[in-house]
């Protein structure tokens, strides 16, 4: 029997995104050194899933090229649309709704993987293989992308969460419903993300545990439901 692997990934992206709503900053990456430092003293290589904001920030970029040159770190990509270029307005206000990628068009869904993949490898001058979809969100379109641009591992899906009740633009259908997925690494099915396939892209899905019992859950879902509310089990 194999042991277990422990895997550490980080979406490596802005300050508090998800309370600001109308400006970037990057001051978290000066505290990524430390960090680093700890998975180096036992042994652990981290992946930096690098989104826009921190892919142009010169601070990061000077320490991202530094742990690929010593092999102590890998980097891949974290993709939040609604401002990673080329940007196109989806809602009346992108920056507070922060739509998922899998609300934009084919066409411009397929510009921002481009542009991002490119701006990655051009920077850190390195292949990207991994990646994690922003806000979780991923569809058979999107791993599609990531095969055709030589994408060997995603790790976006989080089995047992429903994320249809959080929602991107207004107008949309929310995140991905991952409540069937597998909770092992597999090869995806590039037609049914959720289903074991023979693409060349493997599928490794957060490790996911419930604080409650199945019990209490339920109980808390229909005290949800009682307050109008609908979400998943914490």
């Amino acid at each position: 029997m194999h042991n277990p692997a422990f895997l550490i990934t980080i979406d490596t992206e802005g300050d508090n995104l998800w309370q600001k709503h109308d400006s970037i900053t990057t001051e978290n990456a000066r505290y990524l050194p430390r960090f680093q430092q700890l998975c180096e003293k036992y042994g652990f290589k981290p992946v930096y899933l690098t989104n826009y904001e921190m892919a142009i920030d010169p601070f990061y970029i000077e320490f991202a090229r530094d742990v690929i040159a010593r092999g102590t770190a890998e980097v891949g990509m974290h993709l939040h649309a609604w401002n990673s270029p080329p940007t196109e307005p989806l809602t009346a206000d992108d920056w507070r709704h922060k739509p998922y990628l899998i609300e934009y068009s084919d066409a411009m869904m397929r510009e921002k993987v481009d542009y991002m993949t490119h701006l990655l490898e051009d920077t850190f001058q390195t292949k990207m293989v991994s990646h994690r979809a922003g806000r979780w969100a991923f569809d058979e379109r999107y791993a599609r992308l990531l095969v055709e641009h030589g994408y060997q591992v995603d790790c976006s899906v989080t089995p047992r969460v429903n994320w249809k009740t959080a929602k991107g633009a207004p107008q949309g259908d929310g995140g991905t419903d991952y409540r069937r997925f597998p909770q092992h690494a597999y090869f995806l099915d590039e037609n049914d993300i959720s289903r074991e396939g023979h693409s060349p892209l493997l599928e490794v899905p957060m490790s996911i545990q419930y604080k409650h019992s199945a019990w209490m859950n339920s109980v808390k879902q229909g005290y949800d439901r009682l307050r109008g509310k609908v979400r998943s089990p914490s």
